[in-house]
């Protein structure tokens, strides 16, 4: 029998694709590896690299996005997102390293949602706009 597919929307080589995940049903009782809660056996969860993921938690994890993507949506430059993050004290939800050991933070998406209309993010989208028109 071919295991149950869940469809989710995830970042890869900077784009957003869809990929199809395998459903795997716990053996044993385990613990998810993200947010570290119980996964009873007989449950539907995913397997992950380093052990068993809920399957919310997974589509969480692989809806987080960079913040070139969140400051692309919310029409400001990226150095803005993350000064605007840092002053109201917004923390990533994951991160990773490149091969140049450099940190890219992922974010919420839904913070797109709650900043689009934040005084500092319609001053950071005048101010870019300005500078666009002075360039240009």
């Amino acid at each position: 029998m071919e295991p149950k597919k869940e469809r989710i929307l995830a970042m890869f080589q900077n784009e957003e694709k869809e990929v199809l995940w395998d459903v795997h049903i716990c053996k044993a009782d385990n613990k998810c590896v993200w947010c570290h809660k119980e996964l009873p056996k007989g449950s539907e969860c995913f397997r992950v690299k380093n052990g068993l993921m809920h399957i919310e938690c997974l589509k969480f994890r692989e809806g987080l996005r960079p913040a070139w993507w969140m400051a692309e949506r919310l029409g400001i430059s990226s150095s803005q997102f993350l000064r605007i993050a840092t002053q109201a004290s917004l923390k990533h939800d994951n991160c990773y390293t490149t091969r140049f050991k450099t940190f890219v933070y992922l974010w919420d998406p839904g913070l797109v949602e709650r900043l689009k209309d934040a005084p500092e993010v319609v001053q950071a989208r005048v101010r870019r706009d300005q500078r666009k028109r002075k360039e240009g």
